[in-house]
């Protein structure tokens, strides 16, 4: 299974175009630990967990200055919400595999 999450969880129409992999869309959104929370609950209960995880997302504003709030922004998405995402989806990776052995 390939989940493709996005802040709207909006279903992009792609077709998986090698093997048997079928694609799932989700919501997530890296600011919001409750989304990581339920995306990584949904992928344990759903499908035993997760093997590898692929991290695309990102903020980046294309000019030199730039406000607080958007320094802001720009750490919790491509810093805290990443390491976040880790952490949670990594645990439970970890806890897995600790099961199996």
């Amino acid at each position: 299974m390939l989940y493709a999450v996005s802040r709207s969880g909006a279903d992009l129409g792609i077709e998986p175009t090698f093997g048997a992999v079928k694609l799932k869309y989700d919501k997530l959104s890296l600011t919001d630990r409750y989304s990581i929370n339920a995306l990584a609950i949904a992928v344990k209960r759903d499908y035993g967990g997760c093997d590898v995880l692929i991290n695309n997302a990102g903020v980046y504003y294309y000019k030199e200055n730039i406000a607080a709030a958007q320094r802001k922004e720009t750490l919790d998405v491509n810093y805290r919400g990443t390491l976040a995402v880790l952490l949670i989806v990594g645990s439970t990776y970890i806890l897995q595999r600790m099961a199996h052995n």
